[in-house]
Parts: C-alpha cells; sequence; structure tokens
C-alpha cells in the first residue's frame, strides 16, 4: 500500500475543527525506535524501519521512500508482532543499530476519509497528521490531501515532509 501522509504544524483553528468535525477513534501512547541498516543508511536511501510499541501491542513497519516532492507519500508495509524487545534483540543480533527513538501522544480521529492526527511529539511540540491508504500513486489525491489541511486552517508554510525522527536529529 501506499501512504499518502501531509503533516504540519499544529494551530488552534485547526485542533478546533478536527475536534468539533471529525470522529474520535481514540488516543494512543506512542514509542517508536528507529533501525538503520548495516550495509545502507537509510538516511540517504530514504527509508525507515521501525519498531513501534502502542499501549503494549507492537508493530514493526517498512517506510519506503518519499514518492514525490509535496507530501510524505511512500509504501508502508506494517506488520503486528509479539515482542518488541526480543524483535529489537534480533535485529541488532544481525547488525542492526538505533537510528533515534520518537514519543508520542496521539488523538486519532476520522474525517472526511482521513485518518487525522493530533500529536504531541516529546521534544518537538504539536503537529497534525492527515492520512490515507490508496494502492498506486494518484497525484490527485495527493494534491486533495494537502487542501485538505489547508481547509482545516493551516498554512502551506507550516507544512512539514520531514519525518518527527529528522527532525529530533536535527535538533
Amino acid at each position: 500500500m501506499i501512504e499518502v501522509e501531509v503533516k504540519a504544524v499544529s494551530n488552534q483553528e485547526a485542533k478546533k475543527k478536527i475536534k468539533q468535525e471529525g470522529k474520535f477513534l481514540r488516543t494512543e501512547n506512542q514509542e517508536d525506535i528507529y533501525l538503520n541498516h548495516p550495509v545502507k543508511d537509510f538516511a540517504k536511501t530514504d527509508e525507515a524501519l521501525r519498531l513501534r510499541k502502542i499501549d503494549g501491542k507492537t508493530f514493526i513497519t517498512y517506510k519506503g521512500p518519499k514518492l514525490e516532492e509535496k507530501t510524505k507519500s511512500r509504501k508502508e508495509i506494517e506488520e503486528k508482532i509479539e515482542d518488541f524487545e526480543k524483535s529489537l534483540e534480533i535485529f541488532k543480533s544481525l547488525g542492526f543499530r538505533e537510528a533515534g527513538s520518537v514519543k508520542k501522544k496521539r488523538q486519532i480521529y476520522e474525517l472526511n476519509g482521513y485518518k487525522v492526527s493530533i500529536d504531541k511529539v516529546e521534544g518537538l511540540g504539536e503537529f497534525i497528521e492527515a492520512e490515507k491508504e490508496i494502492k498506486e500513486v494518484d497525484q490527485e489525491i495527493i494534491e486533495n490531501a494537502i487542501d485538505f489541511l489547508t481547509d482545516l486552517g493551516i498554512d502551506q508554510r507550516d507544512f512539514e515532509r520531514r519525518s518527527y525522527l529528522e527532525l529530533i536529529l536535527n535538533e
């Protein structure tokens, strides 16, 4: 699947619209550990391998390179796994190393066909993400995602293509 994702620095107007118009789904506490490959540098290839804990559940996610210039749209493969610590130990035994970590509290809503998250990211602040899964790259859907955030009251100057990990590492 391709994940179309747009992210921006949060503002009060957008948060208010999401909370008034969206359907609240859940709140999650997420802790991510990003891993770097022993032979190739994911920062250079624009890929990511992540182990994520969500309130006691664990997921492994591969994210491919960004597919276009305006959003964070990319191939994403995610699978639930049993044990975070054992999985991390396996990867470290294979030569993978930790590239960094991200902790956030995420409020998730559904609004106009998008999964919309209000994220409080430890060390960074608050962001809004809108995402939708599609089968193949579709420029119209990507443009609609940009318009969706703009319609919430977010200025395009506040859009952010970098991942939370990139932002944290650049701090």
